[in-house]
């Protein structure tokens, strides 16, 4: 038997084994199978809806509830991969919206006016914020059908399991397209959703990232600091990708991230990272959500060597510094003199969120060996075509500090690096200046020095 043949087999083997789940699933539950207007329905006029985030979201759920309801309702969420009802009129006129990381589609949302207010909020503080602050009444999770234990696997991006409580109607949208991913405080027993409903629908595909001179320049600067046996952090887009390709010639990596992206799948396939220098999971990739292509997501599904858990726990510092020579790559809008970083809005306008920078910056602070990286390219262009520094004497006005600047180790740029850390106002200055554009510095001196950060 050829090898072509024995993979149909294995495959037919799989579908069986899940569809055999499924049926299993469906003769227990008989009863908690339901259609989507009947899940719509058990929604209760002002009930705080819980869902998670980007992929996670059981987007065709989601719709229907928010079609059937007639006095709306609060939902929680975060920077979701689709459109939804909730954001358009005349939907958006009763359902108000609470959201902790704004993405692409909620910024083209804006034209519409939804009821949406944005929750500043470490993802670390998550779970404990939706357990004692804002508690839902209702959860909505994506899942999978269940494995052998009778665990529903909730893929990419999962909802942390402790939030759910007995007092929570929790109803669950089995899609087939989800890829089985394991996890700790992520899996859902079966016997804890009160209702399921059924959709197959294809995941929100993000498109592969091509990096440009800027990006592999600023990925050079980073990746020459990085020692085999790092543990990695990093992010989607065009650095991530950028800093993937230079880290491919490592040796022993290991990854605990928030995101689980693209670039970290070149690098489990072509051996740099095996996890083996880990203390905390050795052997494992360890992550919070992911978000790619489908290749990502067929990759993902079944792998015994990735293991999804909550971000009170990934993204705890006390627990990131656990892993030694930690390495936290995060982006930045802007960033002024002094070393504080906007991260998240353009002056007073929410652009994204909070999210887990700041907490990879202190666990890679705390991390033995550890270091963490700002990088962002020096300038910006606006809609007229006119340049602007993005490093810059203050932030503008209303602009976020999205991490402090007593905490700030590496600034990157595409004109080098400048390591900042526990320096003085004036030496912080002068080094920051020394990689902006140098078209800027002339001016950002002159004005560095009239506010009396320099002589």
């Amino acid at each position: 038997m050829d090898k072509n043949a024995k993979m149909f087999i294995f495959f037919v083997f799989l579908i069986m084994i899940t569809e055999e789940k499924e049926m299993n699933l469906r003769e227990q539950y008989a009863d908690r199978f339901i259609s989507m207007e009947e899940a719509a329905s058990l929604v209760k006029p002002g009930a705080i809806v819980c869902g998670s985030m980007g992929i996670g979201v059981p987007y065709q759920l989601l719709d229907a509830i928010t079609k059937g309801t007639k006095e709306g309702f609060t939902l929680y969420l975060a920077m979701v991969a689709n459109p939804i009802k909730a954001y358009i009129p005349p939907y958006n006129e009763k359902i108000t919206v609470k959201n902790w990381f704004l993405g692409p589609v909620e910024r083209l949302s804006m034209r519409f006016k939804p009821n949406l207010f944005y929750q500043p909020i470490h993802l670390s503080d998550m779970s404990f914020d939706r357990i004692h602050n804002h508690k839902p009444d209702v959860i909505i999770l994506q899942v999978t059908g269940p494995d052998e234990n009778g665990m529903l696997s909730q893929g990419v991006c999962p909802l942390p399991a402790d939030v759910i409580t007995d007092d929570m109607l929790v109803i669950a949208q089995i899609n087939d397209r989800v890829p089985f991913v394991p996890g700790e405080g992520t899996m859902i027993p079966a016997d804890r959703v009160d209702y399921y409903t059924e959709a197959s629908a294809d995941l929100y595909p993000l498109k592969s990232s091509t990096p440009g001179e800027v990006e592999e320049k600023i990925a050079g600067y980073i990746c020459e600091r990085v020692e085999d046996g790092s543990c990695i952090q990093l992010g989607i887009g065009n650095l991530g990708t950028a800093v993937g390709t230079f880290l491919r010639d490592k040796k022993h990596l290991g990854i605990h991230t928030e995101m689980f992206v693209e670039a970290m799948v070149d690098l489990i396939e072509c051996g740099a990272v095996d996890n083996s220098r880990k203390k905390l999971y050795p052997g494992k990739t360890v992550f919070g959500f992911a978000a790619g292509p489908q290749r990502l997501y067929d990759f993902m599904n079944n792998r015994k060597d990735l293991l999804s858990r909550a971000f009170a726990y990934v993204n705890d510092p006390r627990v990131i510094c656990q892993n030694d020579k930690v390495v936290s790559i995060n982006a930045a809008m802007e960033v002024d003199l002094t070393g504080q970083i906007c991260a998240e809005s353009i002056g007073q306008r929410q652009y994204s969120g909070t999210g887990g920078q700041y907490d990879f910056v202190k666990g890679a602070h705390w991390s033995e060996g550890g270091q963490s990286f700002i990088a962002m390219p020096s300038t910006r262009t606006d809609k007229e075509g006119n340049l602007h520094s993005k490093i810059s004497l203050t932030l503008p006005l209303g602009a976020s500090v999205t991490t402090l600047r007593s905490d700030v180790q590496y600034v990157v740029t595409e004109f080098g690096l400048a390591d900042i850390q526990n320096q003085p106002i004036d030496e912080r200055a002068k080094r920051l200046i020394a990689i902006a554009h140098p078209d800027f510095r002339e001016e950002l001196t002159s004005q560095a020095k009239k506010a009396g950060l320099m002589l």
